[in-house]
This record gives C-alpha cells, structure tokens and sequence, in this order.
C-alpha cells in the first residue's frame, strides 16, 4: 500500500503562493517546510497541482513583465526575470577589461581560450581552482 500524500490544501496554496511571487520551486518548498524534491514529486503525480504551479508561474512572469514595461522600477523586475528565466530574458555581454562590449564569434580567441580553460577545469586541473582564503 502506497503511503498517502503530505500535499494537504495548505500547503498546495503555500507553494503557489509562494511561486506566483517569482519565486523557484525550490524556495516554495523552503517556505511549505518540505524538500523541494517532494514538490518535485507532487508535481509528477498530480496534474492538477502541475498545472496550478504552472499557472503561478505564468502568472510571476506576466507580473514582472508588466512592472518592466511600465518602467517606474524596472531594474529589479528585469533581474528577477533574467535569473528567474535565462533562456527567454537572459544573455551576457562579454566585455575587455575596460568594460567595452567585446564581439565574439565562434572562431574567435577569446572563444578558443574560454574552451582551453573550461576543459581544463573539467579535467581537475587545481591551479586554475580559486584559493579559498584563510
């Protein structure tokens, strides 16, 4: 026999709530008192929650947006959004050191050097690790 669900009414509206103001899946567990995990698994077994969490989350992002375009503060609704939804809102300017736009092509060197660095972090190379001060 299956153990029956924590998903009480309650927290339901918790995590929603929670997630309806643009924040992660993650955080609503944090404030529901439960793993994210759980939520995760909530979500798999119950559409009608899937679906009300994606409502929320819709529902965040139309906030935000509509806070971006009436441009009273939009600084900060525009953070959330790139953090919160990197592949719709995000994207980086890569710059020199004096913080110029630098225009990067695939072929570039700046592009081979950021691909050298890159494999030799992922092959445990310690000398390019950060120092950890004392």
């Amino acid at each position: 026999m299956a153990r029956p669900t924590k998903l009480t009414t309650g927290l339901r509206g918790t995590v929603v709530a929670t997630i309806r103001t643009g924040a992660t899946i993650a955080d609503a567990a944090k404030a529901s008192g439960v793993h994210p995990l759980t939520v995760r698994g909530w979500l798999r077994r119950d559409p009608s929650f899937a679906a009300d969490v994606r409502q929320a989350e819709h529902d965040a992002r139309s906030a935000m947006l509509a806070v971006v375009t009436d441009a009273t503060d939009w600084r900060f609704a525009s953070i959330i959004l790139e953090r919160r939804w990197p592949s719709a809102f995000g994207g980086f300017v890569v710059t020199d050191p004096a913080g110029d736009p630098v225009a990067l092509s695939v072929a570039s060197p700046a592009v081979a050097r950021l691909r050298a660095r890159l494999a030799r972090l992922i092959e445990g190379d310690s000398a390019l690790r950060p120092h950890r001060g004392t």
